[in-house]
């Protein structure tokens, strides 16, 4: 399946959607992804090196998923 099957972000309507009929894991680490291209297309940047979003969007999830683990713990 490729990303632009599993989400979009729309700058114009300031809207990020996710495919509904994913795995809990691949629904957030698709939401992360969909993040950076989020937040970069606010800061003015309208061309997204994708590695570069695939990478920070899997470091976004592994801090979500980290917190989470700490959270339950205490």
């Amino acid at each position: 399946m490729h990303m632009d099957d599993m989400g979009k972000c729309d700058p114009e309507k300031q809207i990020i959607s996710i495919r509904m009929d994913m795995n809990k894991q691949t629904t957030e680490q698709t939401f992360y992804h969909e993040l950076v291209h989020a937040i970069m297309f606010t800061m003015g940047k309208l061309t997204h090196d994708e590695e570069f979003v695939d990478t920070f969007g899997a470091f976004l999830h592994q801090y979500h998923i980290t917190k989470e683990y700490h959270e339950a713990e205490a």
